[in-house]
């Protein structure tokens, strides 16, 4: 059986903490104003993976309560914000 967000179970993080560190380089194009950061990158499919994981990965922590904690590296800034804007 696969599992996506919607099919999750409710889960509780409230009051937890999950730490996110990483990083991929900086485009020419996205700046830590740009917003819907992962739509607009301009880098290597592989660039492109990780950024959509951050983005999906936040989404559910913050869904589910929880906080992220974080480098502020430039890259995920946006992605970040641009999720907890969402919940």
């Amino acid at each position: 059986m696969s599992l996506d967000a919607t099919t999750l179970p409710e889960i509780d993080l409230r009051g937890m903490k999950v730490w996110l560190s990483g990083a991929v380089p900086e485009s020419e194009l996205q700046s830590p104003d740009t917003k819907l950061a992962f739509e607009v990158w301009s880098g290597s499919p592989l660039e492109h993976g990780i950024l959509g994981f951050v983005s999906e990965f936040a989404s559910l922590v913050f869904k589910y309560g929880g906080q992220i904690i974080h480098g502020s590296h430039p890259t995920l800034t946006p992605i970040l914000l641009e999720q907890w804007d969402r919940t």
